[in-house]
């Protein structure tokens, strides 16, 4: 998928394009026939699948002129529009047998399976219909308050029970997390309201609590690569933080209150349970 539009208002459509390149089909020369495109869209959730997707067909774009215009095809989302606001993942698949193959494909190219990391994410907001500037926080009573809606470790991306991604010891870590916030997060977010910390635990009692997990200060990484993720922002340890050797699984937490009350997240995403450690989530590296 080349495009999707990050933030649009509510009852309005998505507004997606996508390329594909079949020999001989696609591409100034091409027949540009045989060939079915269709846009897919699933509520931002890292545990939903391929097979939560509402697919819809798409068009070709027979204006299309971009640098890959001699060899690819362009298409063009339908008029789909959302029902409800919060934040979607976008997909695109295509079939040159009428449907009974697909080839799937998000942010980063052809895709075998949803991975939230790679799709490019839709903000749906809500507009609101006071242009003065005030009360426009849709329906936020205290616009001071930020909602996180989902955040995830995404550096060290093994788990427990994989080898365990390497630090030097004496060497600070560097261990990163996304987070999603409707109008905070993103390219065109305000990147502002929310405390950020990362936090880490050892491995050598299997009966640790949360209660025990060492937090440090986290800071906004302002030379995040957006294209990665359009909708969410990256969090990284604000200061030198240096485990003595052992293993270890790191945890984020974001609060949009001024740190009264947290989301916790692993290496999956959001924890539901912060009172209970499950191993096989959670981000996992030692120091050596």
């Amino acid at each position: 998928m080349t495009y999707a539009k990050d933030k649009i208002t509510q009852g309005s459509a998505f507004e997606t394009y996508s390329e594909v390149y079949v020999p001989g089909v696609t591409g100034e020369n091409g027949t540009h026939s045989g060939i079915i495109g269709q846009m897919g869209y699933v509520v931002a959730d890292p545990t939903k699948t391929l097979n939560d997707v509402t697919w819809t067909n798409a068009s070709r774009n027979e204006l299309y002129g971009g640098e890959a215009a001699d060899k690819h095809d362009e298409y063009m989302s339908p008029n789909v529009v959302p029902a409800v606001a919060g934040s979607y993942v976008v997909f695109y698949r295509y079939s040159a047998d009428n449907g009974s193959t697909w080839t799937y494909c998000d942010g980063a190219g052809v895709a075998t399976e949803l991975n939230i990391m790679n799709i490019k994410l839709v903000t749906v907001t809500t507009s609101s219909s006071d242009d003065s500037g005030e009360g426009g926080d849709s329906g936020n009573s205290n616009p001071s308050n930020v909602s996180i809606g989902w955040c995830a470790v995404t550096w060290p991306d093994t788990h427990f029970g994989v080898t365990p991604y390497t630090y030097p010891a004496n060497k600070s870590l560097d261990v990163y997390a996304q987070v999603y916030a409707e109008g905070v997060t993103g390219e065109n977010g305000t990147h502002s309201g929310i405390t950020a910390q990362f936090g880490y635990l050892d491995t050598v009692n299997s009966n640790k609590t949360y209660e025990e997990i060492i937090w440090n200060d986290a800071r906004l990484n302002e030379n995040f690569d957006y294209s990665r993720a359009p909708g969410n922002d990256e969090y990284m340890i604000a200061g030198e933080v240096k485990p003595p050797v052992g293993q270890y699984v790191a945890f984020y937490r974001f609060s949009g209150d001024g740190g009264k009350t947290w989301t916790f997240c692993d290496g999956v995403g959001v924890l539901t349970s912060p009172d209970q450690l499950d191993y096989q989530n959670l981000a996992f590296f030692q120091v050596q």
